[in-house]
C-alpha cells in the first residue's frame, strides 16, 4: 500500500545511532576539555565532529540508577531503581523497544549492571534482552577478563582488554549486510576504579600505576600507563573527600 511504501522510505532516510557509555569517566578527564593532564587523542578528534553537553549532570551518583535512568529516559524516582543490585530495570521501560518497533537492528554490547539482584555469572533474564537483536553482555570490573553472556549462553574468550575486544564486536555488528538502520549501545566497563574490595583483583587487573597514592585507581594496559609516568602528585586533580554525616 502507499501508507506501507511510506514508511518503508522513511525507515530508509533513518540514522543509525550509537550509544557509547563508560563507566565514572568524569567530564575533566577528556583531554579536549584541557582541565587534567590527561591525553584521549581518539575522543578530542570524535568531540570535533560531534555535539558535546558541557554541563551535562548525572541525575544520580550510583551506578544501576543512572544507567537506568540513561536507558529509559526517566527520573531514577519514576524507574524505581533507586539502589544498586536490588531492584532490576522492567523491560517495558527500556527504549530499546522503541527502535526495535520502529524497525532497527539492535544491539548491546558490554557492562549492563540493570539484572538487580540475578547473578552476573549466568545469562540475563531474557525479558531483559529480549529487544536486542544482538546480546553481549560482559562481566563488571574485569577489565582484562574476557566473560561475557552471548545471547543468552556464557562464554569465555580467555584475557584481553574488555575495551578492544567489545569495539571488535561492535564493529563486526556494523558491517553486517541490513537494508534497515541500526540502533547500538556500547558500554565499557573501563575507567571504573579498581579500589572496592574484589575489584582490584591482580587476576583481573596486571597493571599497578593507577593504584598509586593519588592515581585515578583502576589499572590499564601498559601502552596507555606509559604516557603518565612522569606525572607528580600535584598534577592530578583531587577528588572531591567523601562527606560523612
Amino acid at each position: 500500500s502507499a501508507a506501507d511504501g511510506s514508511a518503508a522510505h522513511a525507515v530508509g532516510r533513518r540514522k543509525n545511532v550509537l550509544f557509547v557509555m563508560t563507566d565514572q569517566w568524569r567530564y575533566h578527564a577528556q583531554g579536549f576539555a584541557k582541565l587534567d593532564p590527561i591525553q584521549t587523542p581518539v575522543i578530542d578528534r570524535f568531540a570535533a565532529n560531534s555535539f558535546t553537553f558541557h554541563n551535562a549532570i548525572a541525575s544520580t551518583p550510583v551506578c544501576c540508577p543512572n544507567r537506568a535512568c540513561w536507558m529509559t529516559g526517566l527520573y531514577h524516582q519514576n524507574h524505581g531503581v533507586l539502589k544498586n543490585e536490588e531492584t532490576a530495570v522492567r523491560p517495558e521501560q527500556l527504549l530499546v523497544g522503541n527502535f526495535k518497533r520502529a524497525g532497527y537492528s539492535t544491539a548491546y554490547i558490554g557492562k549492563w549492571h540493570l539484572e538487580g539482584k540475578y547473578s552476573r555469572n549466568e545469562p540475563t533474564p531474557e525479558c531483559l534482552r529480549k529487544d536486542f537483536d544482538f546480546w553481549y553482555r560482559s562481566k563488571n570490573h574485569t577489565h582484562f577478563g574476557l566473560e561475557y553472556d552471548h545471547d543468552g549462553v556464557m562464554e569465555n574468550h580467555g584475557r584481553g582488554w574488555q575495551p578492544a575486544h567489545e569495539v571488535d564486536k561492535a564493529i563486526e555488528f556494523m558491517k553486517q549486510p541490513r537494508e534497515n538502520p541500526f540502533f547500538m549501545v556500547l558500554s565499557f566497563g573501563p575507567p571504573h576504579n579498581g579500589v572496592y574490595p574484589g575489584f582490584g583483583d591482580k587476576r583481573h587487573t596486571p597493571g599497578d600505576f593507577s593504584h598509586r597514592k593519588g592515581g585515578y585507581g583502576y589499572y590499564a594496559p601498559e601502552e596507555f600507563e606509559a604516557p603518565f609516568r612522569n606525572l607528580k602528585e600535584e598534577d592530578i586533580r583531587q577528588n572531591i573527600r567523601p562527606v560523612r554525616v
